[in-house]
């Protein structure tokens, strides 16, 4: 009783709770919109400009709004490291009434209502014992061409699917504007820097004119070009880095 009572009079949401930046806001009303009109959402903002504060914020609405009629949502990813940050991120928006569970390949929630956050890896392995989910949100949404991927959101079946990222292409050339849309913003590395959000960036690049292909032949231990590459001391090239 005592500690029931301590979260009823808790504030609903955390101190922590971060306010929208204006092109965050824009970018959480237009998913909203888009969500609620075709069923699709697909945000591109570049790294460091807060993919996670503004679907967390999405979610918190859509709750909120009463937009989610069995009040489960799904939000994947591909790491273990990943999957806890987003589930700490989230703490922060959400409100005390919306619950957070956490799917692993050893531990499984004894109810997902409210936000669940699983591996892909876990989500592929649970996917036939797992409730139906209102909405499934991708993270790093290239990935969401991924045979893995396109079974999960095949077999579950949402009625809502949303994915941000910071590069919407893939090496095999799959166009996952064909599963979420096209997207609805796109604030990049050049916005995110006029905005003053992002630290200006140098970029260098370095080349040497070693034929590697004939080090590698010349080499007793048969060494691949990246064990070389760690493995010999190039002095010139070390100093121009350094400098």
């Amino acid at each position: 009783p005592r500690i029931l009572n301590l979260a009823q009079k808790a504030p609903d949401y955390s101190t922590r709770k971060k306010l929208l930046r204006d092109y965050q806001e824009e970018t959480k009303i237009d998913l909203y919109r888009t969500l609620l009109t075709t069923g699709k959402g697909l945000g591109v903002m570049a790294t460091g400009l807060g993919k996670t504060v503004v679907i967390s914020e999405l979610v918190s609405d859509l709750f909120e709004n009463n937009k989610l009629k069995h009040g489960r949502v799904l939000v994947l990813a591909h790491t273990n490291d990943l999957v806890d940050q987003l589930l700490g991120d989230f703490w922060s928006q959400l409100p005390k009434t919306v619950l957070t569970n956490r799917l692993g390949n050893k531990e499984i929630p004894i109810q997902y209502d409210g936000v669940t956050f699983a591996t892909i890896q876990s989500a592929v392995l649970k996917k036939d014992i797992l409730p139906y989910f209102d909405m499934i949100i991708v993270d790093e949404a290239h990935r969401v061409g991924s045979v893995s991927y396109r079974n999960v959101i095949s077999s579950l079946e949402p009625e809502f699917l949303c994915g941000v990222t910071a590069t919407p292409w893939r090496g095999d050339n799959f166009n996952i504007r064909n599963i979420l849309g096209d997207p609805v913003s796109n604030v990049g590395i050049a916005e995110g820097l006029r905005l003053g959000y992002l630290s200006e960036v140098d970029y260098r690049m370095l080349a040497d004119n070693l034929n590697w292909n004939m080090v590698q032949d010349l080499s007793q231990f048969n060494y691949s070009l990246k064990q070389l590459n760690r493995k010999l001391i190039l002095p010139k090239r070390d100093k121009e880095a350094a400098k």
